[in-house]
């Protein structure tokens, strides 16, 4: 895809030439980040690792709750049972008091749907505001959005002056960014040639879901699959170990950092934690065959978000975990008695929550 004059820049420029200091850095007040609802989502709902390879805590959580999932953040034990008791019965499809893998699974497929219309809806509501300010010269017909104008529209949110962001993407040599906005929008240039299905610089409506939801398209699921290979892979065999899995490659870079006594000691349990729970993931989700390796074919199958045979696996990790007398289903009293497994882990420990962005 040719590149506009704002990517070369930003490939070329923001992250290898020193900044110029003829001008501020794009901000707003004490805004730090970019505007939320036009950025790619960072977190998305119903997926089990997020795109920076941070493991989604609360999946189950999601899967079971669907778009009230918020709304269910219990502070305790029996706030968690009590929200389990009343969601047991809309479960409970056939009212026989036990929840069948079948009846597990359709619940979960139900959800992740339903999370994944209301990210294709609110994708499409962005992409109809940001088509109407587009000028009427400039409009695309079937409506479309170069990331030029993309690029103008999220900075003019964030700084609240058009005038000077229209003047800055004309001329981007002349601005300087911040190291957040630089990264930002350099990895905004990437996942937009992504999502960029026929290659000419420009998104129409499902491209733009791809941009904003890139686990909600096959053609941009090969390439959330080769990012997480490039992050986890460290001998490049295409295979990824149970030991690659349990350290991500932040962690690595976290462990050069000097911290004072206690702070080191926090960090070490913490990392003990996070990897604990990683290799756990591995284990009971993405290793499926048991051999301590996984190949494409898992890994793709565990990243894809959505079908029946997610949620068919996903019911066995639930019904492995909490199924105390092995008798194929849940009774109310074993999900009560497991209520953690259902609700999430930071009712047990805070401090083991894998992902803080939420």
């Amino acid at each position: 895809m040719p590149l506009t004059v704002l990517s070369q820049f930003l490939l070329l420029h923001l992250l290898l030439l020193p900044r110029k200091s003829c001008s501020p850095p794009v901000q707003a007040g004490s805004q730090s980040t970019l505007p939320q609802h036009l950025l790619p989502a960072d977190h998305a709902d119903a997926v089990r690792l997020e795109s920076d390879t941070h493991i989604n805590r609360d999946f189950v959580r999601e899967v079971l709750f669907g778009e009230a999932h918020d709304s269910v953040r219990p502070s305790s034990g029996a706030e968690a049972r009590k929200i389990l008791t009343a969601l047991f019965p809309r479960i409970d499809t056939n009212s026989d008091g036990r929840l069948s893998p079948t009846e597990l699974a359709g619940r979960i497929a139900g959800s992740v749907a339903e999370h994944e219309a209301a990210a294709r809806n609110s994708s499409q509501l962005v992409f109809a505001a940001l088509i109407a300010s587009v000028q009427r010269d400039q409009q695309q017909q079937p409506p479309r959005l170069s990331l030029r104008h993309y690029t103008v529209e999220l900075m003019s949110a964030l700084t609240g002056n058009r005038t000077v962001v229209l003047a800055f993407a004309d001329d981007v040599t002349s601005y300087r960014l911040s190291d957040d906005q630089a990264r930002q929008l350099a990895l905004n240039h990437h996942r937009w040639a992504q999502a960029d299905a026929d290659a000419d610089g420009w998104l129409d409506a499902d491209e733009f879901v791809c941009f904003q939801h890139s686990e909600l398209c096959n053609a941009t699921l090969e390439n959330r699959l080769e990012d997480a290979f490039a992050a986890l892979d460290r001998n490049a065999d295409q295979i990824i170990t149970r030991s690659e899995f349990m350290s991500p490659p932040e962690s690595r870079i976290v462990e050069e950092l000097p911290f004072g006594d206690g702070e080191a000691q926090q960090r070490e349990a913490d990392s003990s934690a996070q990897q604990q729970l990683r290799a756990d993931e591995f284990d009971q989700r993405v290793d499926f065959n048991r051999d301590g390796r996984a190949d494409r074919e898992e890994l793709r199958a565990y990243l894809q978000p959505e079908g029946r045979a997610m949620a068919a696996r996903e019911a066995a990790v639930l019904m492995r975990a909490a199924d105390a007398n092995k008798d194929g289903a849940l009774s109310l009293a074993e999900m009560l008695d497991h209520y953690s497994v259902f609700i999430g882990s930071k009712l047990v420990n805070a401090g083991m929550a894998l992902h803080e962005e939420l």
